[in-house]
Formats: C-alpha cells, structure tokens, sequence
C-alpha cells in the first residue's frame, strides 16, 4: 500500500515542488522511516486512519533516537507534505 502512495510522493516532490535529488531521497527516506514505524506498532492501520497521536508517536521516537534537529525538521516537513 505504502509503495503506491510513495511513487506519487516522489512524483510530487520531484515536479510540483522542483526538489533537488538528495531532497528527494531524504524525504522519501523520512516516510519510509514512518512507515515502518506504525508497521512495528501499528500493524494493518489503514492510512487514512492514522492520526495526529500517531504521528506525535512517531517524531517522539525520532526525538529519543537523538537524531540532529535539522533532521527532526526535516521529518516534520516532510510528512507535512506527504499528508
């Protein structure tokens, strides 16, 4: 389900936003980062049923995982635009 939904991301970020290819790869990266996070804790959730707490789950493991805060950023931003 994820991959349909990610090749219209890439489509997206590559065209309507004009991002340069590590853009691209990061922001990708970041979604798949989310995926398989509620894969691990929320298995079979569909997609549009995933909500704000969700996503707060997920950036506080992001936060506890001492990933840079740029990165952390760049996770908010990026699924922001994924959503």
């Amino acid at each position: 389900m994820w991959n349909t939904y990610l090749k219209g991301f890439k489509a997206f970020l590559q065209l309507e936003k004009s991002l340069s290819g590590n853009s691209v790869a990061a922001y990708l990266r970041d979604v798949q980062m989310l995926s398989a996070f509620l894969d691990e804790h929320m298995p079979a959730q569909a997609l549009d049923k995933i909500t704000l707490k969700d996503l707060q789950a997920f950036l506080q493991s992001v936060h506890q995982a001492e990933f840079a805060a740029a990165s952390q950023a760049r996770f908010i931003s990026g699924i922001k635009a994924f959503f």
